[in-house]
Formats: C-alpha cells, sequence, structure tokens
C-alpha cells in the first residue's frame, strides 16, 4: 500500500484516474468447537453416541462428501478429478477452461489429499477422548466462472469441523466491471498493465500496475 500511495504521490499529474480493488476476498465458515471438552460433552450428551462411533459416522459423512461431488460435476458434464501431491491448480484450471471454453457455471470439481485441522481418537485412562489434530483427509474444491465475480472456488474439508472456504479473486472482479462500463484493458495474471476508454483516441493508455 505504500508503494502505491507513493506512485500515485509521484506521478499525480498524469494520472486520469485510479481503479482499485481487494486483491482477494475469502469467506470462511466451520462448526465452532473451541475445546475439547466441549466436543466431547457434545458428543456425549446431544448426539448420545460413543465416541468411537462418532468417528465412525464421519468417514461415512466423508464418503458421502466425495460421491456428492462426483454427482454434482457429473450433472452438469463438467470433470471430476482426485489428485494427490502438489500441483498447480489454478493453472490445471485455465487450461481447462481454454481447452473447453468456459465461460460461464461450474468448470470442474476437484478433489486432493491435504493436511488440514480436524480431531481424531485418543486413548486416556477411562475410555477414549476426542482431541484436535491435524490429519490426512480429501478435500474438494469447486471451481466455477460466476457472472459477476469471474472464478472463483468453494474449498470444503470432508472431515469434521468440515471446513469451508469461498474464494473470490478481486482483479476479476474488476475486470468484469471495467468490460461493463466499456473499458478496454489488458491483463496479465492479477495485474492490469493498461487501461484504455474503448472508441477514444486515448487508446493504449498507460495506468501502471494494478496488482
Amino acid at each position: 500500500m505504500q508503494f502505491a500511495k507513493r506512485f500515485l504521490d509521484k506521478f499525480n499529474s498524469l494520472i486520469v484516474t485510479v481503479l482499485s480493488c481487494f486483491d482477494r476476498v475469502i469467506f470462511k465458515g466451520y462448526l465452532p468447537f473451541h475445546s475439547e471438552g466441549e466436543l466431547n460433552s457434545w458428543v456425549d450428551y446431544t448426539l448420545r453416541i460413543r465416541r468411537v462411533d462418532f468417528v465412525t459416522q464421519l468417514e461415512q459423512r466423508s464418503e458421502e462428501l466425495v460421491v456428492q461431488a462426483k454427482a454434482f460435476a457429473a450433472k452438469a458434464n463438467r470433470l471430476y478429478e482426485y489428485r494427490e501431491g502438489k500441483f498447480r491448480k489454478e493453472q490445471f484450471i485455465q487450461n481447462i477452461i481454454r481447452r473447453d471454453n468456459v465461460t460461464e457455471g461450474l468448470v470442474a470439481v476437484l478433489c486432493t489429499k491435504e493436511t488440514c485441522r480436524s480431531i481424531k481418537l485418543a486413548y486416556a485412562d477411562k475410555r477414549p477422548r476426542l482431541i484436535f489434530a491435524k490429519r490426512p483427509q480429501r478435500v474438494l474444491y469447486y471451481y466455477f466462472i460466476d457472472r459477476d465475480f469471474g472464478l472463483m472456488y468453494i474449498r470444503l474439508e470432508t472431515w469434521f469441523p468440515y471446513t469451508i472456504q469461498v474464494y473470490v479473486n478481486g482483479h476479476d472482479w474488476l475486470a468484469r466491471q471495467m468490460l461493463r462500463r466499456k473499458l478496454g484493458f489488458v491483463q496479465r495474471d492479477n495485474a492490469f498493465t493498461q487501461v484504455w476508454m474503448i472508441h477514444s483516441r486515448l487508446s493504449n493508455l498507460q495506468t501502471g500496475s494494478l496488482s
């Protein structure tokens, strides 16, 4: 932000207008258990099931979420793919968009294996106890092209506490706003290197980089 301010101050007399946006907007949700005692009491007195049975149910729920993801992709006639190891998800999705010429709606559903904060059953003196711990699990990524927000995704962890994250790219949102206002631009990844008024004599007006 300080660099942007210095840039604006230095070239203020040459700047016609300033466009700005959030780099990204992330909405996050999960089941809010703040302590292991609270979690174990919920299983014991609200669900009224054994703790070991609760873990077994989590395995079933995880499989159900994956099955639903596959069905969701199939219904939209889009790709579902499982991947392990590190790879560039964004590049993978961009390749699909170009290959299939996707302009709106579901692009693909990716399922990856990641280590996330969850719970596990730990053995104690009297009976097993549920504790918070990191564990490998399947994580679902639903990629969409939205009419207003452009490329976005929903990330869903398939194990308790089912952390969900909605990711929106501010630069894609700004690009769609500029198109609606008849602005031409050159976008490279998350930067706009040129912006101009369409049908204006001031085409190729350099405005610097927005990132």
